[in-house]
C-alpha cells in the first residue's frame, strides 16, 4: 500500500470508511455539514492547510535574499525585458519604484506626474516590449516585474502572460487571493481570464495606449492567435483594487462573436451552446446488479423527466436477482427505449461499459451511475450540446449529495488521498455557492470527470479504447479514459447546468476492505505509473493551492519555488 501521508492518515482512513457507508455518511453530514461550513467562512481551517495571511508571510513576500538573487539573474541576461506600465493614478509609482526588477517605464494615463522618477514618460513616449495597465487603487506585487521577465525570456512567442492576484483590504492587508489555472478558453469567455494581472506583447497594442483592453479585444486575439499565446504564471502579481468587467460587457462582447450568450441573474453569462440538427442519439449506459431501490428512481427521471428527444438506454445488468431490482427491469424492458444486457460474472465496471458502449447505437454515450436521480429535465440536452462541440472530449455534471450539497465538480489530480490519484472538486459547497471566484457557475476545463454522470462522443470512446478492462477494473477507470482523451489534444468539461442527485458509491460499497482494498492499491499503483507526471501537475489547479482536499484553499508548501531561488 502507497504511504499515506501522516498529517492526513487519519483523514483518509474515515473518509474512505465513510464512502462505503453512505447511510452514516450522509447523517453525518447533515449534522456536521452547517458547522464546518460556519468554521471554514471564519478562516478556521480543518485539514492543515494555511490561514492565506500565513501564507503571505511564508511565501508570498520577498526576503533580502530575494532581492539580491533576483539583481544577480537580471545581471546575467544580455537583454532583460523591458515593461511599459499606463497607470491609472500615482500612488502606484511607489511600489513599482521599490521592484527588484529595474527595466521599466511608466506613465499615468491621464495629466503629468509630480515625481522627478526618471523611468516616468508621457504617454505617447511610453517604451517597453511588454505594457501592463494598472487602474486605480491597484498595487504591483514586490516581485511581479521579475516574474513576468523570466516569463517572457522562456515564452517568447506569448501574447499574454497573465498571473494571480488577490485583494486589499481597508487596512491594507492582503485577502481574496485567486490562484488561476493555465489557460482556459472556457474561463476567457466567462469573463475571468486573464483577470487584471497581465502584461500584453507590446507590437500587438495599437499605437496610442489609452486604455486596458476589453473583454472584446481579448476574445479577437484568441481566435486569430489561439490559447497557445497566453501563458500562466503561477505567482501572485497584482494586489487589485479595480472591478472586473461587468457581466454585461462580457454579454455584449460574446453577442458580437455570433456566440450564443444569455444574460442570467447573477454571475457570468452562460454559453448556451446549440445541439446539432438532428439532436444525436444519446446511448445512456447503466451499470447495475440488484439495488431496485436505486435503479427505479433512475430510469424513472431518464424515461420521464428528461427531455433530450433522442435517447436509448442501455442496462448492463451484472447477474441482478434481487426480486424488486428484477421487476424493474421487466418493466423498463417493456418500453422501446430500453434494452437489458445481462452480463454475469464477477463485477468488472470498466467491462461492463464497454461491452454496452460496443452494443450502441448513439453517437453520444451517457456513462451513468444506478444511484444517480435526474432532477431537471435539460440535463441531458446539456451534456450532449457540450460533448458535440469541437475538441470536446468527456462532459461531466454538477453532481449533488442527497442533503442538497456538492459531491462532484470536476476531478483534482494529484489530490493526497488516496494514493495521490484524484479527487473531486468543491465537495460540500452549497448547492447554489457560486464558489471561489465563481467556480461553480461556469462551464470549465478540467482534467477528469466522473463516470457516475459522463458524457462522450462515441467514437472518442471507442478510438482511446475505453475503459481499461484488465488494470482498472473498477476504480479510476474513469479518469484514466479523461486523461487518454487529453493527450489526445481534446478538453474535458464540467458544467453546472446539467445537475443530478448522485448517493455516491451506494450500490458498490466499501473499498478499503480484504480482497477490495488489494484490488484498489493495485489500480492505485497503475494510475500513478501510468500517468505518475500528469497526476503531479494538474494544468487547472495552481500549485500555490493545496491538494489536501479539492476545497481551494492555500498550500502549505506550493509546488512551484519562484525562479531567481
Amino acid at each position: 500500500m502507497p504511504p499515506a501521508s501522516p498529517r492526513h492518515s487519519w483523514i483518509t482512513r474515515a473518509r474512505l470508511w465513510l464512502r462505503g457507508r453512505p447511510a452514516l455518511h450522509g447523517r453525518l453530514r447533515r449534522l456536521a455539514g452547517p458547522a464546518l461550513r460556519a468554521l471554514a467562512r471564519r478562516g478556521v481551517r480543518l485539514w492543515g492547510t494555511s490561514s492565506y495571511a500565513s501564507w503571505v508571510r511564508a511565501h508570498g513576500t520577498l526576503s533580502a535574499a530575494d532581492r539580491d538573487a533576483i539583481a544577480r539573474l537580471v545581471a546575467a541576461w544580455p537583454d532583460p525585458p523591458v515593461f511599459g506600465l499606463v497607470l491609472a493614478e500615482e500612488g502606484a509609482l511607489q511600489q513599482l519604484i521599490a521592484q527588484p526588477y529595474p527595466r521599466w517605464e511608466a506613465a499615468l494615463a491621464a495629466g503629468r506626474a509630480a515625481s522627478d522618477e526618471p523611468r516616468l514618460r508621457p504617454l505617447p513616449e511610453l517604451g517597453g516590449g511588454w505594457v501592463l495597465f494598472l487602474g486605480p487603487g491597484d498595487r504591483l506585487a514586490e516581485g511581479a516585474l521579475a516574474e513576468l521577465a523570466v516569463a517572457a525570456r522562456a515564452h517568447p512567442d506569448a501574447a499574454i502572460l497573465y498571473g494571480d492576484e488577490d485583494r486589499l483590504d481597508q487596512a491594507g492587508h492582503r485577502t481574496a487571493p485567486c490562484f488561476k489555472p493555465r489557460f482556459d478558453p472556457e474561463l476567457l469567455r466567462a469573463g475571468l481570464l486573464p483577470g487584471r494581472a497581465f502584461a500584453i506583447r507590446r507590437d500587438l497594442l495599437p499605437a496610442r495606449l489609452e486604455a486596458a483592453p476589453d473583454v472584446g479585444w481579448l476574445l479577437d486575439l484568441h481566435d486569430r492567435l489561439g490559447g497557445a499565446a497566453f501563458r500562466h504564471v503561477p505567482a501572485t502579481l497584482l494586489h487589485r483594487a479595480s472591478p472586473d468587467a461587468e457581466a454585461g460587457t462580457v454579454l455584449a462582447a460574446l453577442k458580437a462573436r455570433g456566440l450564443p450568450a444569455e444574460a442570467r441573474g447573477e454571475g457570468p453569462p452562460r454559453l448556451r451552446w446549440p445541439l446539432p440538427d438532428p439532436a444525436p442519439l444519446v446511448s445512456v449506459i447503466i451499470p447495475t446488479r440488484d439495488r431496485g431501490e436505486l435503479l427505479g428512481p433512475c430510469l424513472e427521471g431518464l424515461l420521464r423527466r428528461t427531455d433530450h428527444p433522442a435517447l436509448e438506454i442501455l442496462v448492463a445488468d451484472n447477474g441482478t436477482e434481487q426480486p424488486l431490482a428484477l421487476a424493474v427491469l421487466h418493466r423498463a424492458a417493456q418500453d422501446p427505449r430500453v434494452r437489458v444486457l445481462r452480463m454475469d460474472g464477477p463485477f468488472n465496471f470498466s467491462r461492463l461499459n464497454n461491452h454496452a458502449a460496443a452494443a450502441a447505437r448513439g453517437d453520444i454515450l451517457l456513462l451513468l451511475n444506478n444511484d444517480t436521480e435526474v432532477l431537471h429535465p435539460d440535463w441531458l440536452t446539456e451534456m450532449a450540446a457540450q460533448a458535440s462541440r469541437p475538441g470536446i472530449g468527456a462532459v461531466g455534471a454538477k453532481l449533488l449529495y442527497p442533503d442538497g450539497t456538492v459531491q462532484h465538480a470536476g476531478v483534482l489530480l494529484g489530490t493526497g488521498w488516496p494514493g495521490g490519484v484524484a479527487g473531486h472538486l468543491y465537495p460540500g459547497a452549497g448547492q447554489d455557492d457560486p464558489g471561489p471566484w465563481d467556480q461553480l457557475r461556469v462551464v470549465r476545463s478540467v482534467s477528469a470527470v466522473t463516470a457516475a454522470c459522463l458524457a462522450v462522443r462515441r467514437e472518442l470512446f471507442l478510438g482511446v479504447g475505453g475503459f481499461d478492462e484488465e488494470a482498472l477494473a473498477v476504480a479510476f477507470n474513469d479518469v484514466d479514459l479523461c486523461l487518454k482523451l487529453q493527450a489526445r489534444g481534446l478538453r474535458n468539461l464540467w458544467t453546472p447546468h446539467a445537475v443530478l442527485l448522485h448517493k455516491e458509491s451506494a450500490s458498490r460499497g466499501d473499498d478499503m476492505t480484504g480482497e477490495r482494498r488489494d484490488r484498489f492499491w493495485r489500480e492505485v499503483a497503475v494510475m500513478r505509473e501510468r500517468w505518475g507526471d500528469v497526476l503531479d501537475d494538474d494544468p487547472y489547479w495552481n500549485p500555490n493551492l493545496s491538494l489536501a482536499t479539492g476545497a481551494r484553499e492555500v498550500a502549505d508548501a506550493p509546488r512551484r519555488r519562484p525562479p531567481w531561488r
